[in-house]
């Protein structure tokens, strides 16, 4: 899954982008997560924005959307956005439950890969 980068200069042998501003990021971050359409781990997040913001603009990034309402953090960086299938139970789940559980996260969305 690509993202949308504005092209500096391209040539047969590189290709320079030019890296987002912090709100382009906010709005790159919570458009991939809403592609994907399945919760997203840090780890994840972490090697598709690597090469263009470092890991506190993508946490300040993470943060701004779950300020706008926009994002859960459903469990120890994995990440829904809140219109996603599947985040209504997650939010009656996490109200119910102090931590929620690997298994709850599963029933709701499938396997997730947190390693």
């Amino acid at each position: 899954m690509s993202l949308e980068l504005n092209v500096v200069y391209e040539d047969s042998e590189v290709v320079v982008f030019k890296a987002p501003h912090d709100e382009e990021l906010v709005e790159l971050v919570h458009s991939y997560i809403k592609r994907k359409g399945r919760p997203v781990t840090w780890k994840e997040l972490r090697e598709v924005f690597g090469g263009i913001a470092g890991e506190d603009r993508l946490r300040k990034a993470l943060h701004r959307l779950r300020e706008r309402g926009l994002l859960i953090e459903i469990r120890g960086g994995i990440y829904a956005t809140i219109d996603m299938p599947g985040a209504e139970k997650l939010l009656e789940l996490m109200k119910k439950f102090r931590k929620l559980k690997k298994e709850h996260i599963e029933a709701v969305f499938g396997r997730i890969d947190t390693n």
